[in-house]
């Protein structure tokens, strides 16, 4: 009776410490996931600033600027639909943090593509 009970207790330490290791990775994935989501919203934030310091204004640069701004426009959306899994309340406010960035920072983005290419440090 007494090897059932200790083999049970520890059962049930190892299935404790299970649980609690599995439950610090769940935490920590979602943080990082959190995380890499504002990451994204860093990297649109900036969007103003790549495009007023672009090297030129020729077809090459034009294009590899649409694919950054495409690469981060697909980004937000991949971390809107996790956060969206994960929790409504959290995929809400994300999806209304990037409506207020974009709104915010679309005047922005619009005066960096009609101006011209940085050119001089003051100009920085």
């Amino acid at each position: 009776m007494a090897t059932l009970i200790t083999a049970l207790i520890a059962a049930l330490v190892a299935l404790l410490g299970y649980w609690i290791n599995q439950h610090a990775k769940r935490r920590e994935n979602k943080s990082r996931m959190y995380a890499e989501a504002l990451q994204v919203i860093h990297s649109y934030e900036d969007l103003p600033y790549v495009i007023r310091c672009r090297p030129g204004s020729d077809q090459a640069t034009r294009a590899a600027l649409a694919q950054q701004i495409s690469d981060v426009s697909t980004r937000i959306n991949l971390h809107q639909n996790l956060l969206a899994m994960d929790s409504d309340v959290v995929g809400e406010a994300y999806a209304d943090l990037f409506r207020q960035t974009r709104r915010h920072g679309g005047p922005h983005r619009m005066e960096a593509w009609n101006a011209p290419p940085v050119a001089t440090d003051a100009e920085m």
